[in-house]
C-alpha cells in the first residue's frame, strides 16, 4: 500500500501538475488547493519529501497550486547548494 502512494506522488512530480520539479532530485508530492469564504478564493498548496527531508508549502490567495510548487522549487535549489 505505500508502494502505491509513494508511486502516486512521484507522477505527480514526473507528469503532473508538480512536473516543475522534476530537475530536483527524486521529489515526490502533492498538489492542492483549498477554498476560503464563499469558495471565490483559493489557497494553493504543495506537500511532499525529497530523501530525508518532508516539506509543505502553502501560498494564502495563491488561486492554484502553480505558485506553491515554485516556491517548493526555490526551497529544493537553496537546499541543494
Amino acid at each position: 500500500m505505500i508502494g502505491s502512494l509513494r508511486t502516486m506522488m512521484r507522477d505527480v512530480v514526473t507528469s503532473g501538475r508538480g512536473k516543475a520539479l522534476a530537475g530536483y532530485g527524486n521529489v515526490h508530492g502533492k498538489t492542492g488547493t483549498a477554498q476560503v469564504d464563499d469558495g471565490t478564493r483559493a489557497h494553493g498548496w504543495f506537500t511532499g519529501y525529497r530523501d530525508d527531508i518532508a516539506f509543505a508549502t502553502l501560498v494564502v490567495d495563491g488561486s492554484t497550486s502553480t505558485t506553491a510548487v515554485a516556491v517548493t522549487g526555490t526551497f529544493l535549489g537553496a537546499i541543494s547548494r
